[in-house]
């Protein structure tokens, strides 16, 4: 295993097992979406991976990632935004080995209203997620979904607080 392929499976692990523990100082925003959250203000299509690997460390160093963002609510209402953020990110082999390995994994399809792109970047299913696996990638700002392809994509439907 190269070192970066190493790091990036020591990162996962090391989220994984956060996620199983208790009694952590930071607690992730829940990952339930609200029905009636509206989304807002669409950015175009991103493919620098720095904002997402910042936010959600246990991607470790993606090979290439496709991803929107934006707000939810209404925009003429004034007060702070929660913002949204859907990814299809393409993993190494060894971060997805460590991924299909998570406890708990369950059939699943796809959100119906990802966007275009990041459905398009996706690739084809079947899909799994499960509650560890959104643990994993569920940050003290952001409560994540996330979704493991039959490949080598990892699908992540975000919603938080702070800057998308």
């Amino acid at each position: 295993m190269s070192g970066r392929g190493r790091t990036a499976g020591l990162l996962l692990a090391a989220a994984l097992l956060t996620s199983c523990t208790s009694g952590s100082e930071e607690t992730p925003v829940s990952s339930s979406f609200l029905p009636s959250a509206t989304r807002t203000d669409p950015g175009p299509d991103r493919h620098d991976p720095e904002p997402l690997t910042r936010r959600f460390a246990a991607l470790g160093e993606p090979v290439a990632v496709t991803w929107r963002s934006g707000t939810t609510g209404d925009p003429a209402v004034p007060g702070p935004s929660t913002y949204w953020i859907d990814a299809a990110v393409q993993l190494p082999p060894s971060a997805v080995t460590m991924l299909r390995a998570t406890p708990g994994l369950t059939s699943a399809d796809l959100p119906a209203d990802l966007p275009a792109s990041v459905r398009s970047a996706a690739g084809d299913g079947p899909w799994q997620t499960g509650a560890q696996l959104d643990a994993a990638f569920s940050t003290a700002g952001f409560g994540t979904r996330a979704y493991l392809g039959s490949g080598d994509v990892l699908v992540l439907r975000a919603v938080g607080a702070g800057d998308g």
